[in-house]
């Protein structure tokens, strides 16, 4: 599907990510990686500091934990279109023809934005923007602030659902993907909660304080064994107190049937 629907568009400032597998592709489950690292941050900044790693960033006065997470975001605000989509998955052909990265010369695609892709976004690029602010950089924040935004505005929007029609298969004939109309209502909700938080914005309130999305949050948390998907809750900025109660009575009952 990759080669029927490539194009010779050139992306050059559409780097970073990380990579896993023993491929070189970017996806959005990567944002597990970001969601623990500004978890542990925003949770205790008081136990992060620049200069910990011993980053290509340290020195640059900000936490190192919050440098390495903007390295698995920033790859998506560089890939943001202009209406504000972001399609959150950079894949090649095949798997690397070289093993090492350094000599690799493949090419990479970047996936079409979806409305999903870019609510998913907006969460993390929301939660960077606080990991910025909480860092004293106002203007990395702002950044990524305005990037949540215009991905949480694409989301809404169901004029943006993805389409393609596409051939890999001449026998097969034509194929066509089209994105479910309704978005995954754990995502809405993780999106509202992160930039309520952010900006305290009524729209987002409305949907942080409400019931229905977030007990579909709640239940993504049970059944995938994902309990800093809600981390934002249990931060002492204390708001939204009965939702960060059940949250956390939630993770606590899980914790004792593991045990």
């Amino acid at each position: 599907m990759v080669k029927a629907t490539a194009t010779e568009e050139e992306l050059p400032d559409v780097y970073g990510g990380w990579w896993d597998a023993g491929d070189f592709d970017r996806r959005s489950y990567h944002f597990r990686v970001v969601e623990c690292l500004l978890t542990a941050y925003l949770l205790c900044p008081e136990n992060f500091s620049d200069g910990q790693l011993d980053l290509p960033e340290s020195g640059n006065g900000i936490a190192d934990v919050v440098d390495e997470a903007s390295w698995g975001v920033d790859v998506w605000r560089r890939a943001q279109n202009a209406a504000g989509g972001v399609g959150c998955w950079l894949e090649a052909t095949s798997h690397p023809v070289e093993s090492n990265p350094d000599v690799d010369q493949q090419r990479y695609y970047l996936a079409l934005p979806t409305r999903e892709s870019s609510l998913e976004y907006a969460s993390y690029a929301a939660d960077l923007a606080r990991a910025y602010r909480q860092s004293g950089r106002p203007e990395l924040a702002q950044r990524f602030r305005a990037s949540a935004e215009r991905a949480w505005a694409f989301a809404q929007d169901e004029r943006n659902r993805a389409e393609r029609v596409f051939t890999v298969d001449r026998k097969q004939g034509e194929l066509t993907y089209r994105e479910p109309a309704v978005l995954p209502a754990h995502l809405v909700y993780r999106a509202a909660l992160s930039l309520y938080l952010l900006t305290k914005a009524e729209a987002y309130r409305e949907i942080a304080e409400g019931d229905v999305y977030f007990q579909a949050a709640l239940r993504f948390v049970f059944e995938h064994r994902r309990p800093y998907f809600l981390s934002p809750l249990a931060e002492g900025h204390g708001l939204l107190k009965f939702h960060a109660r059940e949250y956390r009575d939630m993770v606590v009952r899980a914790a004792d049937k593991l045990l």
